[in-house]
């Protein structure tokens, strides 16, 4: 079982890794290899429509909530490897 984090505080952690996992969004974190499970600050959901992207030349997650539409961007730690 993963700790949970909410989203306002996600938004300020460089983030590692993602997956899903049993429907809901599991992030990794720079200063820790535990798995957090994102939960929305608005309604307390775990539930959440997710697309990778660049940003400003780094890697982000758009993260919005699949109850209450509250959204926000997560950024990676690393740049990501150039695409070849």
């Amino acid at each position: 079982m993963s700790i949970d984090v909410l989203l306002g505080d996600a938004a300020n952690l460089p983030v590692r890794a993602w997956r899903v996992a049993e429907g809901e969004l599991r992030l990794q974190f720079a200063e820790s290899a535990e798995d957090r499970t994102l939960r929305c600050d608005g309604c307390e959901r775990r539930h959440w429509i997710v697309q990778s992207h660049v940003h400003e030349g780094r890697g982000a997650l758009a993260v919005r909530c699949h109850g209450c539409g509250r959204a926000s961007e997560l950024f990676f730690a690393e740049v990501p490897a150039p695409w070849r």
